[in-house]
């Protein structure tokens, strides 16, 4: 080995830095709700216990669950009795379609008990990791069809002795498989005033529209306009219709079935959403075709678009508080339709109301 010249200034080894370990260094969650001076109850589900996952707070009872935990007690709840009660036991009925994860509650969650979080979160997935491989995973739904997914009935369902059920276009949740070819659908109304859910087939039942359509399966809409195929005219302004579901070829488009076609032929037409909307009523009771006419001169920018007293037709609404409407003529030269406030229009008593 070497020895150090008497000249060299002599090398002292550095100091060695202590790191403790991450559990030592995190606070535990008693302590850190003690220091917010919070219970554990606000970050326990009510259910299993544990810390919350998804946090999903109960306005009736104030208590918060973890999401797949309520999600379960819903389930057993929808399949038992057919109304889920609340778990915490105030006796009030919950909906099927649950309140929205809790981002605040969970972001709190998170910030007291990081730690203990990724923990639970490690132990859910090796449970259910586990729980796929075993003989009792969960079976994959008929059709494609998902748990709590949106659907609604495709036609009017009877039981064996043909009394009406559910009526076409109700509204429902899936809440699971039934057997090996159904589906058990928890409906928000039976006509038979049941609360029980129904075991249905595939196609029994359709995916409910998408929240971008602003129209649900089973409404009753109207043409908004007249619908052509080709140079065609298929469907006339006005004549009322229902929707039937999603449109298979094109998920940019939904199914109408209307109560008459223009173009001779019978069956459904698959339209895009603005093409169709709701009769009415829409804002100050207007309905969609029906006759109006201006109360007063309608300006814009000091410019008259429609003289006073001008007729026109109700085309639908501009939002929830304004009137589209097509007047028979425009003082600017321009044939495009005004969207007005109901203030500035009246029925028009010599055409027939709607």
């Amino acid at each position: 080995f070497e020895t150090a010249r008497a000249d060299e200034p002599v090398k002292r080894p550095q100091s060695i830095r202590w790191i403790p370990p991450l559990s030592l260094m995190v606070p535990p969650l008693e302590s850190s709700l003690a220091a917010a001076g919070l219970d554990e109850s606000v970050v326990n589900c009510g259910l299993c216990a544990d810390i919350l996952i998804d946090p999903v707070p109960l306005g009736c009872c104030g208590r918060s669950f973890c999401q797949r935990c309520l999600r379960s007690w819903v389930a057993a709840q929808c399949l038992a009795t057919g109304v889920p009660m609340c778990p915490a036991g105030c006796g009030e009925c919950l909906p099927v379609r649950l309140p929205p994860v809790c981002t605040a509650l969970r972001d709190v969650v998170e910030g007291l008990a990081s730690e203990a979080l990724r923990e639970r979160r490690r132990e859910i997935e090796e449970e259910e990791r586990e729980e796929a491989e075993g003989p009792d995973a969960p079976r994959p739904l008929p059709a494609g069809f998902e748990r709590w997914q949106e659907v609604a009935a495709a036609g009017d369902l009877r039981d064996a002795e043909n009394h009406l059920l559910v009526e076409r276009g109700s509204s429902g949740v899936v809440i699971g498989p039934y057997e090996d070819d159904r589906v058990t659908v928890k409906f928000d109304q039976r006509q038979d005033h049941s609360e029980s859910c129904v075991n249905v087939l595939p196609h029994e039942i359709v995916a409910q529209l998408p929240k971008s359509f602003g129209l649900r399966v089973g409404q009753a809409v109207v043409a908004s306009r007249d619908l052509t195929i080709g140079d065609i005219v298929a469907i006339t302004f006005g004549t009322p219709g229902t929707v039937v579901c999603l449109s298979q070829d094109n998920p940019s488009r939904l199914v109408v079935e209307f109560m008459s076609r223009a173009d001779g032929h019978e069956g459904s037409l698959a339209v895009q959403p603005f093409e169709v909307v709701p009769p009415g009523p829409h804002a100050c009771g207007y309905f969609v075709t029906q006759r109006v006419r201006a109360r007063r001169d309608l300006m814009s920018d000091g410019t008259r678009l429609v003289a006073e007293g001008v007729g026109g037709v109700v085309l639908g609404p501009h939002g929830r508080t304004r009137i589209v409407v097509n007047f028979d003529a425009r003082c600017d030269g321009n044939d495009l339709p005004l969207n007005v406030d109901p203030s500035e229009i009246e029925v028009d008593q010599v055409a027939p109301a709607h």
